[in-house]
């Protein structure tokens, strides 16, 4: 698996872009995921995220960051071992 896109995220229009739908570029223009046709951008078969989705996935490297800023102060060992195996399956180590 390769490492992830660090942030911050935007999203791109099909007006701004090439793709049918648009697409997540991160911030030195690097594509993080493009939404087409199925024939372009099998699995997401040509489905734009909804809202909900686009939100969380724009807040993911800043939840990532947020998330290792706050296991550096957290006192609960069953906070940290949550904190660590969510940080690793985000950066791709899980």
């Amino acid at each position: 698996m390769t490492k992830h896109t660090p942030g911050p995220w935007s999203f791109l229009k099909a007006s701004t872009w090439d793709s049918d739908l648009g697409g997540f570029f991160g911030p030195n223009g690097e594509e993080v995921c493009g939404f087409g046709d199925d024939t372009q951008y099998y699995p997401t078969e040509g489905v734009a995220p909804s809202p909900a989705d686009m939100a969380l996935m724009l807040a993911a490297p800043d939840l990532l960051e947020a998330l290792k800023a706050l296991r550096m102060q957290c006192r609960f060992p069953d906070l940290k071992v949550m904190a660590d195996k969510a940080i690793a399956k985000a950066e791709g180590n899980a």
